[in-house]
């Protein structure tokens, strides 16, 4: 058998017994102490009283699955984005195949140097100096000559060509831009300017720097 608890209160409501001690009223008409080996005997257990669920607002189920489900959505995008994120050393690894190798740069550099350098004197006696070369280190690297125009004689520079020889792409860059940037001179020495230095840069893509100094 087996009592409520209402049942037990019902006892203890006379205010003759504590807690520690039962009244059974279903035929029973005396107080035994809940340690009396007569509970166990007749299998007799005091169940409590459970209370009743709390009635959920309208509603509330629904956005709470809802809520759910977003989280859910939300966790599966963050696995999905971790996944295709590439590693660090992916990312090093796909850098170090874009960078230049020394060796591919020295080879570059001496290569350009060695045709630059060919086309030096038929420069140096027409008027066109050679002041600097600048290398830049990029992807891809570039190589800038900076040509100082002093006496901006073309005519005497085709002359020198022609009896040069062959010319190679580089070279042929270089004496190309100079023909066409020196017949800017007769536009700007109007404004009292000359053609000075020509920056031509040899990258990707090409660029070419003219200074105008005052005369």
């Amino acid at each position: 058998m087996s009592l409520e608890l209402t049942e037990f209160k019902t006892g203890l409501g006379s205010g003759k017994h504590q807690k520690e001690s039962l009244a059974w009223t279903k035929g029973m008409t005396e107080w035994l102490p809940l340690s009396d080996p007569f509970w166990d005997k007749y299998e007799i257990r005091i169940h409590p009283e459970v209370d009743p669920p709390s009635p959920q607002k309208p509603g509330f189920g629904k956005w709470k699955n809802k809520l759910t489900d977003v989280q859910g959505k939300m966790a599966e995008a963050k696995e999905k984005v971790s996944n295709a994120a590439p590693s660090m050393d992916a990312l090093k690894e796909k850098a170090s195949s874009f960078t230049p190798s020394l060796d591919s740069m020295k080879n570059k550099l001496s290569d350009t140097l060695e045709e630059i350098n060919a086309i030096k004197p038929i420069f140096n006696e027409n008027g066109f100096a050679i002041s600097d070369i600048e290398m830049e280190i990029s992807i891809p690297p570039s190589i800038t000559v900076i040509i100082d125009n002093q006496a901006n004689n073309v005519d005497g520079l085709n002359k020198s060509v022609e009896s040069f020889g062959e010319l190679t792409k580089i070279q042929q860059m270089i004496i190309g831009t100079i023909r066409k940037i020196s017949e800017l001179q007769g536009v700007v020495s109007k404004s009292g300017h000359r053609v000075g230095e020509i920056e031509i840069q040899m990258g990707l893509p090409p660029s070419i720097v003219v200074h105008l100094p005052p005369v």
